[in-house]
């Protein structure tokens, strides 16, 4: 029987991706994640993404006040956010629902401990910044799961799935 080691890398450095191409511009993607976050450092979630300089990041943390958190990092043409004012505390040992909704140029993201009970992030963000016309480029935008530990201590994010699905 062989062994199977998760591919956790340091740093924020890209793991392995699944690629669908298309041309949808209304599609929702969520998953499943159990993350127990020690430090600010630790990191898992989802990411819609361009590049290194344009992308959101709804991300399961730790803050030293409130413990286990949530919150979105926004990258924009190279200049790093968090535009939700406050962090979500979490409940520390719960597994939490997260999705990313796109209504054309409109981003929304959910999360919840039941995948059928959403609460939204009150922020309509906005997803032109992934798109080819805004960063002069020509790779298309990505959606997908990820988890960092910036400490470089092998800290793991367990996904139970990715669901990614066209809404009308």
């Amino acid at each position: 029987m062989n062994k199977i080691i998760n591919p956790v890398l340091k740093g924020f450095n890209p793991d392995p991706c699944i690629i669908r191409v298309d041309d949808d511009y209304f599609i929702a993607v969520s998953t499943k994640v159990y993350f127990h976050p020690e430090s600010f450092q630790h990191l898992a979630g989802l990411i819609c993404y361009y590049d290194e300089k344009n992308f959101y990041y709804l991300k399961i943390s730790y803050d030293e006040d409130i413990g286990k958190c949530l919150n979105v990092i926004q990258m924009d043409k190279g200049k790093y956010s968090e535009p939700v004012n406050s962090y979500i505390r979490l409940e520390p040992d719960k597994e939490i629902y997260l999705k990313a909704s796109f209504n054309y140029s409109v981003l929304n993201f959910y999360w919840g401990y039941d995948e059928n009970e959403w609460n939204k992030i009150e922020i309509n963000f906005d997803a032109t910044i992934l798109s080819d016309e805004y960063c002069d480029g020509f790779t298309g935008a990505f959606t997908g799961m990820c988890v960092h530990d910036l400490t470089a201590g092998g800290k793991w994010a367990d996904f139970g799935f990715f669901e990614y699905k066209e809404i009308i």
